[in-house]
């Protein structure tokens, strides 16, 4: 049979871990291995369902189960990986929603900082970030700055080539100009 897995990683299992150590933790002895390949790529396989559950956690009116899992999602990974960054730009989308718009504002913001800063492989996660914090702007009666946000989203959704996402701007726009 298959192993039951732990609710908690260990710190030293934790992708934070790769490296040695727990987020702000002291490094311990360079002997401490991290965790296997095979447990990271669970990990990332995890993460991404997760992140493709949020439109379903969206729709069944299940936010704040989505923001839970989202949340273990981005405590599970370190900074640099880009799982954090997408998993906070679902659980912005998913706080817009439930109308925190401070906790969504600061998780897209900090989805679209991080996806910025891996560069290259993390333009579709800015751009899908910018159309996030469209909504979440909008939402939060910040009109001016929510279409900014928009066409910034605009720009990066065709240097994508992403139909769906430039679709969902438009949708969200209209709702901007009612």
């Amino acid at each position: 049979g298959r192993p039951i897995a732990r609710a908690r990683p260990r710190a030293c299992e934790t992708p934070g871990g790769v490296l040695g150590h727990a987020p702000g933790a002291a490094p311990p002895p360079a002997a401490v291995p991290g965790p296997p390949a095979s447990v990271i790529a669970r990990w990332r396989l995890g993460a991404k369902l997760a992140v493709r559950l949020s439109c379903y956690w969206q729709v069944s009116g299940l936010l704040d189960e989505g923001r839970q899992w989202l949340g273990r999602v981005v405590g599970l990974f370190p900074e640099t990986a880009s799982e954090r960054a997408q998993a906070l730009a679902a659980r912005g989308r998913l706080a817009t929603f439930q109308g925190d718009l401070a906790s969504a504002l600061a998780d897209i913001s900090e989805s679209i900082r991080l996806a910025t800063a891996a560069g290259r492989n993390a333009e579709l996660t800015a751009a899908r970030g910018y159309l996030y914090l469209n909504l979440a702007l909008a939402f939060a009666g910040e009109h001016t700055k929510a279409l900014a946000a928009g066409e910034t989203a605009r720009q990066r959704l065709v240097a994508c080539g992403c139909r769906a996402g430039l679709v969902s701007l438009e949708v969200q726009l209209a709702h901007l100009h009612q």
